[in-house]
């Protein structure tokens, strides 16, 4: 009977996923590497039934066998466009993209510099060990490099993952894998058109500018898609059909539209999406959701292993039934040789790796050589050249055969035996505060279990509830046994390392008291997220020695800077301040919660004990402080965020009631569904709001300040018109020193420092009612200093423009102004020239507002009888036979005459204040 190429699909499918199902349980019973099995069941399959039929292309002839072995004539654009999207995608989404960007630095070195050296090294041993047989080319050979240097993502992902290896070491392989996979195939591509003569020559500059063109429009495509794609996510709520398709569609068509359409790199495209929705967008996602997206992308990411190392083993099969003995040699020569030099390169690129990136220690590299498992990608490659008319037909056959064994020793030899070195290495030992606390949770549990079967037991009277209750208990004591011979380790431990233990006690306090907050609706999930992520990172720094803790869990976990705050009366003002909220509050409390379980922490030494109670007592001050700044500085803002927080609870408890409902039986479940369907109507319309908070009494503070309390009512009217509301949180700058500036701003309630210099030394502290930047509003020049929010700051912009407007309404008020620029360049000159060092500011102040400022022209002029000095402002002026510019303080003759030069404005000032002993 004949069938059509769709049969063969779905029956290849259905053989390899029935095989699979056998090989989970085989493993894990066995312990021996799924992956690892699949694949040597597939070479036993191709061996077994390689002879079966006849296969022609995608026709074939014979029974079911000869169905099957079709798959050993794979297309390898089918495992370009169908499996790596699903797996690379899966792969990174499901990375820690903070573990992911601490090793980019060690990541990039690994999988672009050290992957073309490894291309001409590896290219450099074939073109050696053929030369008295094969005599292959270096075209040949340069192609060969490239296919066979890539560590295939698909093979090392699903190898680390069984084997548990430790989040930092298991991301920088990852990581290494996936971009070295990109790269690898753009050299291949770059390659490949020299060697079947689509190119006479090979230019260096030409590739150099195709490589960065390639990769860096496939980082680009990823980037725009995951962008679009996670926006349109995030205007769903509760949806895991819609939003789980629209992460599918984003993984495919990347690869489509990169590859396919625009020929940059695909695979470079589905990973930047699979990061971005890894980070950035998976706030997008419903926190309902995210659990069946983790579910169904693994489950994708299995059948796409399950099928990808059936089909491997059956192409291995196929070459290795028309080898040679002579080639078998080969094949271990080249493996033997390709192991060097990434050994070579990973040792070599080590130094460099520490110095753009955490460390990379010897042990790390050991793994990373032996880790460099080929796979599916190297065999696809191999199959794009044995595919090619171009190339000679006895070339072909060789470079898929030794690929083909290459693959298949990395991935018997090194897959099966990277378990035993990551066991030498230590790698497979939790750290020890990590066993306490999993040691620690198992006697929980069985101690729960125990109470619940003594529940039970009330009412099965028939059980024998002895025995089940001496099981129990040998249990337990077995666990305690467990936990009393790991607490005396701990004791004999180094004192790092018991800090280390006790530490990761409080935090997993601390990590449990944030999910329950969010669990109860307390608790956004952003701010879950990156209070998880600030754990984990300070338990990975534990782990490696460095035992400080952060003085916060907010710095770490919120932008802090000028493009992070200046959102005056904004959604975003809101949104950004609401998450300060949500992160101070839930420090605060989860604090709280760390202290009462430190409390009970009997068998922990004080010495070790106390530090850490510091820290939590600090994150529990900090945490409410920030609440009660926001409270008395933003009370409008801190109002409507604490509406909010109540709307949110209100909800989260209506739904685990409408839950609890259906599951005791007192509704229906169509009724259930129904009432949470518009509950989450509400939670999805309360998430999407955009709240804008506005503060209506920051004109009327502004026009109250002593610079402007002399405008008329118009002056006044135009003041609340042109003057905009901006919000700082603590920490964020207004502006730094040296930048361009055409605004002046009024302090309406709140604190700020001016810093000067890049120590940022604090000069002086102002507050409400205060004016900053009059000198880059009223002369153009860059600002003088930096200013950041001490508090909560709330403040009147005014643009140049604006001012000017203003200005022209009222001339008195332009006296006002000039004054308190004088002011100002009065005190930044004092400070910058060291002269009358005595004065404190308040005396400089002072000083300058005795003083008579005046508007001159061309030519002399004698200061008033009183004076002393004159306060050059703008403009030059000769004073005694010396030219000063502005900003500058000369000393008057006693004929008290000076000569303008032009245009000018200056302060006559009088004797200056007495010595005072403040600063």
């Amino acid at each position: 009977m004949h069938h059509g190429p769709e049969f063969a699909v779905v029956f290849i499918s259905i053989v390899a996923l029935l095989i699979g199902a056998v090989m989970r349980i085989v493993s894990s019973k066995t312990g021996f590497p799924y992956t690892i099995g699949m694949m040597v069941v597939g070479i036993v399959v191709g061996m077994l039934f390689g002879d079966s039929g006849v296969v022609h292309g995608h026709e074939h002839e014979g029974g079911l066998a000869s169905v099957l072995m079709l798959g050993a004539a794979i297309d390898p654009h089918l495992i370009i466009f169908v499996f790596l999207p699903a797996l690379v995608f899966e792969s990174a989404y499901a990375i820690d993209v903070s573990e992911f960007r601490k090793s980019l630095g060690a990541i990039v070195v690994f999988a672009v510099p050290a992957l073309v050296l490894s291309t001409l090294m590896v290219a450099g041993v074939m073109v050696s060990v053929t030369s008295s047989s094969w005599a292959w080319s270096w075209p040949a050979a340069l192609v060969f490099g490239a296919l066979i240097s890539a560590t295939d993502p698909v093979a090392v992902v699903a190898i680390l993952r069984e084997l548990g290896v430790s989040k930092r070491l298991g991301t920088l392989i990852e990581g290494e894998s996936l971009l070295n996979d990109g790269t690898a195939i753009v050299v291949f591509t770059l390659l490949m058109a020299l060697l079947s003569g689509e190119v006479s020559e090979f230019s260096i500059s030409h590739a150099l500018f195709e490589f960065i063109k390639v990769v860096s429009g496939g980082i680009a495509v990823g980037a725009v898609l995951a962008f679009v794609f996670s926006k349109w996510i995030g205007k769903l709520f509760n949806d895991p059909m819609a939003e789980i398709s629209i992460t599918l569609i984003l993984a495919y068509s990347a690869m489509i539209i990169a590859e396919g359409l625009l020929h940059v790199s695909g695979v470079m495209a589905v990973v930047v999406a699979g990061l971005w929705m890894s980070g950035q967008g998976k706030t997008k996602i419903s926190p309902e959701v995210q659990h069946f997206l983790h579910r169904f992308w693994e489950m994708l990411g299995y059948i796409a292993n399950t099928l990808i190392f059936f089909l491997v083993g059956l192409v291995i099969a196929v070459q290795a039934a028309h080898a040679a003995p002579m080639d078998f040699v080969m094949i271990g020569v080249t493996y033997v040789g390709a192991m060097l030099v990434r050994a070579v390169l990973t040792y070599g690129f080590q130094p460099i790796a520490n110095r753009v990136s955490e460390g990379v220690s010897s042990g790390d590299s050991a793994v990373i050589t032996w880790g460099g498992l080929r796979g599916a990608v190297s065999l696809a490659l191999a199959l794009i050249v044995a595919q090619n008319e171009n190339i000679d037909p006895e070339l072909r056959r060789q470079i898929l055969l030794v690929t083909a064994g290459v693959v298949m020793l990395t991935i018997l030899v090194n897959g099966s035996t990277i378990g035993r070195l990551l066991s030498k290495l230590g790698y497979d030992e939790p750290p020890m505060g990590e066993r306490l606390r999993l040691l620690a949770a198992r006697s929980r549990a069985l101690a729960g279990v125990r109470h619940e079967v003594e529940e039970v037991s009330r009412d099965l009277r028939t059980v024998s509830w002895g025995e089940v209750f001496g099981r129990l208990d040998e249990r337990q004591n077995a666990l305690n046994s467990e936990l009393n011979e790991a607490k005396q380790a701990l004791e004999k431990a180094p004192e790092a390392t018991r800090v280390a233990a006790y530490w990761s006690r409080a935090l997993d306090v601390e990590r449990q008291a944030y999910w329950s907050a969010y669990d109860h609706g307390t608790l956004a999930a952003g701010a879950v997220k990156r209070l998880s992520r600030e754990i984990e990172r300070q338990a990975d720094n534990f782990a490696r020695g460095h035992l400080d803790a952060p003085p916060s869990r907010l710095p770490e976990n919120i932008s802090v800077g000028l493009f992070g705050g200046l959102f005056g009366g904004t959604g975003d003002a809101f949104e950004q301040s609401a998450l300060t909220y949500d992160l101070s509050r839930a420090e605060a409390q989860a604090a709280d919660q760390v202290l009462h379980a430190l409390d009970a922490m009997t068998d922990v030494p004080e010495e070790i004990l106390a530090p850490i109670k510091e820290t939590y007592l600090g994150y529990r001050r900090a945490g409410k402080e920030r609440i009660e700044d926001m409270r008395v500085n933003l009370p409008e803002m801190a109002s409507a965020i604490e509406e909010r927080l109540a709307r949110r609870i209100e909800l989260n408890f209506e739904r685990e009631q409408y839950e609890s409902l259906g599951h005791h039986g007192a509704i229906d479940h169509d009724t259930m569904e129904e009432q949470l369907r518009d509950v989450d109507v509400q939670m999805h319309q309360l998430a999407q709001l955009t709240t804008s908070v506005p503060i209506p009494e920051t004109a009327v503070l502004v026009a109250t300040t002593p610079m402007f309390a002399s405008l008329d009512a118009g002056a006044r009217e135009l003041l609340a018109d042109i003057t905009e509301e901006m919000v700082l949180r603590p920490g964020d700058y207004l502006f730094h020193q040296d930048d361009p500036g055409s605004s002046l701003f009024v302090i309406a309630r709140g604190a700020v420092n001016v810093l000067l210099g890049k120590g940022e030394m604090v000069v002086d502290t102002l507050g409400g009612g205060d004016i900053i930047g009059e000198i880059s509003l009223l002369t153009g020049a860059p600002r003088t200093a930096s200013v950041r929010a001490a508090t909560s700051v709330t403040l009147g912009k005014i643009e140049r423009e604006s001012f000017s407007a203003l200005l022209a309404k009222s001339e008195h008020f332009e006296g006002e102004v000039w004054m308190a620029f004088a002011r100002r360049s009065f005190d930044n000159y004092l400070r910058r020239a060291g002269r009358f060092g005595h004065l404190s500011g308040a005396q400089r102040s002072q000083w300058v507002d005795s003083g008579t400022m005046n508007c001159l022209e061309a030519g002399e002029l004698t200061g008033p009888e009183s004076s002393r000095y004159v306060l050059v402002v703008t403009g030059e002026m000769v004073v005694d036979g010396v030219v000063h510019g502005a900003v500058a303080l000369a000393e008057l003759g006693s004929d008290r005459r000076i000569s303008c030069t032009g245009e000018g404005r200056a302060v006559f000032l009088g004797e200056p204040p007495e010595r005072s002993d403040s600063p």
